[in-house]
């Protein structure tokens, strides 16, 4: 059966086995589909259930993937160059100390254990309480450095 030619020159479908017609989709040198189209997508809302879904980050040149251990932590090797890299250690658990003299601004600060209040060692947030709500703020700005001492809390600057 012969059909007629399509606008673009080609053989209607009735001229083509199926053979011809994987020849004319297929690129030979990446083996894929041909494709002729851009395609933009806006995903809103992605959710990931622990008991539902799961996520693999590794290498795709190789089986080396990111292990979650039953308990959530992970384990990582850690590569350092011993002449620029290093490594602090932060506890898992704190002494926590509060400073509630004032109504509107009080104090709050975590360390290591052992640390001493006249130490530099500390992490300090200022809460400011007012009747519209209450705003914490860092000594120096930092809300992750242990670099304060507790007894100057009172003369910080806080950001």
């Amino acid at each position: 059966m012969s059909g007629n030619p399509s606008p673009n020159g080609n053989p209607s479908w009735s001229d083509l086995d199926q053979t011809q017609i994987i020849q004319r989709v297929m690129e030979e040198s990446t083996d894929r589909l041909r494709v002729d189209a851009q395609v933009s997508a806006v995903i809103t809302d992605v959710e990931i259930s622990s008991s539902q879904s799961s996520i693999a980050v590794g290498n795709p040149g190789n089986s080396n993937t990111l292990n979650v251990n039953s308990d959530g932590s992970i384990d990582v090797d850690v590569v350092l160059n011993s002449g620029t890299d290093s490594i602090t250690t932060v506890p898992t658990n704190y002494i926590v100390q509060m400073d509630t003299s004032s109504s509107s601004t009080q104090y709050v600060g975590k360390a290591a254990p052992g640390t001493a209040n006249s130490s530099a060692g500390w992490l300090i947030a200022q809460l400011s309480i007012s009747s519209s709500g209450i705003s914490v703020l860092y000594a120096n700005g930092s809300g992750t450095s242990f670099n304060q001492i507790w007894n100057n809390r009172a003369s910080l600057s806080y950001s």
